[in-house]
């Protein structure tokens, strides 16, 4: 059972070693993938009747396709912004005066969507972000187990113990003094 938990947490941590591996790849090699937006759009509308902010953002955000995780923050003036994110997208959505809302979406290129991934992190935002949350936790836990039940494994197997408790040590004092 031990090596077979054992085997598991390894294809884990092989699984977003890869993708990190992709991932870095790509943003080390800005020249060949720029991270610069390839298209802004901004647009400045008129804003008419009484319908409430919450739903003249909606029906922006249908307008213009609009999507991802939103955020609002308040601007200097008080007035919100809505920020919508997801992997290489922008948009930007902020009261510019009382009768208009000014619209921004930026898309990135391959290399910025790769660098959004790389960097993606933390328990907020739609379904989507929760579950690559969850997998980087996962593989955090499949690097404990791996390396516990690596060593439980070794402990129990090895009857010459003297240079695998070398390379412990040597490992364990290296990390020490580097941490």
């Amino acid at each position: 059972l031990l090596r077979n938990i054992h085997l598991y947490s390894a294809f884990i941590i092989v699984s977003f070693l890869l993708m990190y591996f992709v991932t870095g790849g790509v943003m080390i090699l800005e020249s060949a993938f720029p991270r610069i937006s390839k298209e802004t759009t901004v647009q400045t509308l008129p804003v008419e009747g009484n319908d409430s902010e919450e739903k003249i953002i909606r029906d922006l955000c249908t307008r213009f396709t609009i999507h991802g995780d939103l955020r609002i923050t308040t601007s200097n003036g008080g007035n919100k912004v809505y920020h919508f994110f997801r992997p290489g997208y922008r948009a930007e959505l902020r009261r510019v005066h009382i009768d208009s809302i000014q619209v921004s979406v930026k898309e990135g290129t391959f290399g910025s969507v790769m660098n959004d991934f790389h960097r993606l992190r933390g328990y907020e935002g739609s379904w989507t972000h929760m579950l690559w949350a969850f997998l980087y936790d996962l593989s955090c836990i499949s690097l404990l187990v791996f390396a516990f039940s690596g060593v439980y494994l070794w402990w129990n197997l090895e009857r010459n113990k003297t240079t695998g408790l070398a390379f412990l040590l040597a490992s364990t004092v290296i990390t020490a003094f580097t941490f």
